[in-house]
């Protein structure tokens, strides 16, 4: 299984970022191989021109399966779930590596959709 984290740099220290639509990278995992397979670099202007719908393109282009996260709008969640990638919820964690830890130990359930309605979740996604 291929499973994706947002983050803010490319290592299992790095920050688990919890807004998905606007991380700077994604590490890519095969969880039975157990290591990093691959690295989604956001330039610094395209963090802001990405949108979330692309950014699931792009890890589904890659054969990503799972996706942590804090939270998601429900057009990211059915969007993700239509392409086969299923997001699970990662609450209080601070690296990239903990919240891999939690998916490996069976710690992490499926996220619920997530509306709430800010500027920036309708600006990630386009819509509420």
């Amino acid at each position: 299984m291929k499973v994706a984290v947002p983050s803010k740099w490319e290592t299992l220290k790095s920050q688990f970022f919890d807004k998905f639509g606007l991380a700077p990278c994604y590490l890519i995992f095969d969880t039975q191989e157990k290591r990093k397979v691959t690295v989604i670099f956001y330039s610094p202007c395209e963090v802001e021109k990405v949108k979330g719908r692309e950014r699931i393109e792009h890890l589904a282009k890659e054969g990503v399966n799972a996706v942590l996260v804090d939270h998601v709008a429900t057009a990211g969640f059915n969007y993700m779930k239509s392409l086969g990638i299923t997001p699970y919820e990662v609450k209080g964690v601070q690296t990239v590596g903990e919240a891999l830890e939690k998916f490996m130990n069976g710690e992490l359930k499926e996220a619920e959709p997530h509306d709430c309605g800010t500027s920036e979740c309708i600006s990630v996604w386009g819509e509420k």
